[in-house]
């Protein structure tokens, strides 16, 4: 039972993350939308890939009842939209923003291939491993992304940025730990490491 309210309390956090995101994109297709002739393409690119993440946020419950890959589909396809909108904000010049929203690109598209292609037995283990990688991920992005802004443009919201990535690489990390020893030290079994 503990281990299902985890689950529901990561799956609550991952749903606003969705929002904000999905929210985010559409404010900045908004924002796009006053030269519309100029960036055609763009906007209804962003706008689209806005009400993909939130319809896919709200949507997710339901439609995963039914069809069990549909998260992995979803997170691909966030993924993928995420990493051409950095490219589209890189366009402006801004490269702080670009490399954000690539990397969570990766990370969303890292996590639904991991769901679309870990066999159902090893679905749970997989996402645990993924979610090691990804805290890993964050810290290393986070602490790079806040040495290149102080030495350069010294944002006060890229550093509240880069702390909350790192914040939450270290939970992911933390969380990863505490599952590794309620399951009898699985990564260890999954190498062959552990001893016998």
């Amino acid at each position: 039972m503990e281990d299902k309210g985890k689950g529901a309390k990561i799956g609550r956090i991952e749903g606003l993350a969705e929002y904000g995101i999905g929210f985010y994109l559409l404010t900045k297709g908004w924002d796009k939308a006053a030269h519309f002739h100029e960036y055609r393409f763009q906007v209804i690119f962003i706008f689209f890939a806005g009400l993909l993440v939130i319809a896919g946020a709200s949507l997710r419950p339901w439609i995963e009842k039914k069809t069990p890959s549909f998260h992995g589909i979803v997170d691909i396809l966030e993924g993928l939209a995420q990493i051409v909108v950095g490219s589209i904000l890189l366009g402006e010049g801004n490269h702080f923003l670009p490399a954000f929203f690539a990397f969570v690109g990766l990370l969303s598209l890292s996590r639904g291939l991991t769901l679309l292609m870990a066999k159902e037995s090893k679905r749970e283990a997989a996402l645990k491993t993924y979610r090691l990688f990804a805290g890993i991920g964050m810290i290393v992005f986070g602490l790079s992304m806040a040495g290149l802004n102080a030495i350069t443009v010294r944002k006060t919201v890229v550093y509240a940025v880069t702390a909350l990535l790192m914040v939450i690489g270290t939970i992911l990390i933390a969380t990863w730990k505490t599952a590794s020893r309620e399951k009898g030290r699985w990564l260890g079994k999954l190498a062959g490491l552990s001893k016998k």
